[in-house]
């Protein structure tokens, strides 16, 4: 719920004021335009602009260990189409995202994977949101790559069913994006899939499942030939024989069938 997160953010706040990290903490006028945002949230309203910049300053600036509400808030907002219009140091709303839930030096943070990762998915609320996704579609498979542990280092959160169900679910919008606006390139295509068969074959858990299989069969209708040299067919009969889920052994047996 949007006041847990401002509260958490002010808690905050209030410790870095005490800490003497005023360059960072935000200041009253500051806790003002957060009352706002909150406002505007809980009664669905339009987010006031002049609160983009104040997220952008949380995610980026405040302490790794520090900004996972921050994140949350950018979660939240992040359906909105004002969101997609995000421009700074750190660049767009989705650039953002990756970059402050998974900076460079720092030990990954699963809580803040996810909800980088929820950024992602909530940004395909809006028509403007999709076209920023698909405009950086590379930037974020790269982030699932690394994420889903094929590039880059160990897999972040593999037991983790909240990063898996977020990976998951955004996997799926750009899936979608395949099927409906055909807006992904073979190669991307092709790393979406390779993604996808990495969480499939290697997890067990229904609704994880159920999600990385619809998403892989949507991608693997648009033709299956860009799966050339990936073990889907294995990995989709590992998710079939590791679950006793009807929903995840029918859509299992679906994607069976578009492999060739």
């Amino acid at each position: 719920m949007p006041l847990a997160i401002f509260n958490k953010i002010l808690t905050v706040n209030k410790t870095m004021v005490s800490a003497g990290r005023k360059d960072a903490a935000l200041n009253p006028g500051e806790e003002s335009i957060l009352h706002d945002l909150r406002t505007a949230l809980e009664s669905s309203s339009p987010i006031p602009t002049r609160s983009l910049d104040l997220i952008m300053r949380i995610v980026s600036q405040w302490p790794y260990t520090d900004r996972l509400a921050g994140l949350d808030l950018l979660r939240c907002v992040a359906r909105y189409h004002t969101a997609a219009q995000i421009t700074g140091p750190q660049g767009s709303l989705l650039e953002l995202a990756v970059s402050s839930s998974l900076p460079p030096g720092e030990t990954p943070n699963e809580n803040a994977i996810m909800m980088g990762l929820r950024v992602v998915a909530n940004c395909f609320a809006t028509a403007d949101g999709r076209s920023l996704a698909s405009s950086q579609t590379d930037d974020i498979l790269t982030f699932m790559e690394r994420v889903a542990g094929i590039k880059g280092g160990d897999a972040i959160g593999k037991s983790n069913r909240n990063v898996l169900i977020a990976l998951t679910t955004a996997s799926l919008n750009y899936a979608v994006l395949v099927s409906k606006e055909k807006l992904l390139t073979p190669t991307q295509r092709r790393r979406l899939i390779a993604i996808l068969s990495t969480i499939v074959g290697g997890q067990t858990d229904s609704e994880v499942l159920y999600r990385g299989l619809v998403a892989l069969g949507t991608v693997l209708k648009e033709g299956s030939e860009v799966a050339s040299g990936i073990d889907v067919k294995g990995a989709v009969s590992k998710a079939s024989n590791t679950n006793t889920d009807d929903r995840v052994k029918q859509v299992a047996q679906e994607c069976g069938a578009l492999i060739r």
